[in-house]
């Protein structure tokens, strides 16, 4: 039992940084119809501003079990960020504006949408949610230039098994992957994460080319 805590515990914190990562990759491509290159390098960014990250110590209990209060405050963080990022893409007049010029560049443009400035503010919200990825991430591992290399890749994999620009599909998914990379590196080893994930995302696109909550899109001529 203190064992599958311990993993469910691990993955879901490493979900909720995924999550942080991959949504605003998702955001991206969704509004822009394009992957930001630049993404691990704003996880980067993030982290340095904070080179000595906030480090809380101390744990409490549960059934027996050790929860540390930092994945405690990295799980309640990325809670409010991506609740926050709902709220605000579904509740407000700038997030419907994003959902138009999603859906359909000309008509968001003929209704009045500003969409070059929606463009920026989607990779300013993006760059953001990866910098505060990055200073999460930072908390628990070593900080060095290279830091946002990974988990940038693994934000695309996970953009790429929810279905290109689903939002909401990126978010599950990261919890999903988290899990599943927290198994592996508890029962088979760390370095075995990545690679394994990437099977697994082989096998999703086989039975499902759009991804798990993508739609399949059907060209008429």
């Amino acid at each position: 039992m203190d064992a599958l805590i311990q993993v469910i515990l691990s993955g879901l914190t490493l979900g909720a940084m995924y999550a942080l990562g991959s949504i605003g990759l998702a955001l991206t491509y969704g509004t822009m119809r394009m992957f930001n290159m630049a993404h691990g390098v704003f996880m980067t960014l993030g982290a340095y501003p904070f080179a000595q990250p906030v480090q809380l110590a101390g744990a409490f209990r549960i059934a027996g079990s050790s929860i540390p209060y930092q994945s405690l405050a990295i799980l309640v963080l990325a809670g409010i960020l991506l609740g926050g990022m709902g709220l605000l893409l579904t509740r407000t007049r700038f997030g419907l504006s994003i959902r138009a010029t999603a859906m359909n560049l000309e008509a968001a443009q003929l209704m009045g949408v500003r969409t070059g400035r929606t463009y920026l503010t989607v990779l300013l919200m993006a760059g953001a949610l990866a910098g505060a990825a990055g200073v999460m991430i930072s908390s628990l591992s070593t900080l060095s230039p290279e830091m946002g290399t990974n988990p940038a890749v693994r934000a695309f994999v996970i953009c790429v098994v929810a279905g290109l620009g689903s939002v909401p599909g990126a978010g599950i998914a990261a919890i999903i992957l988290g899990l599943f990379e927290a198994v592996v590196q508890f029962y088979v080893g760390a370095r075995y994460g990545l690679p394994l994930m990437l099977g697994l995302v082989i096998i999703v696109l086989i039975f499902r080319p759009a991804g798990l909550f993508g739609r399949q899109e059907v060209v008429r001529s």
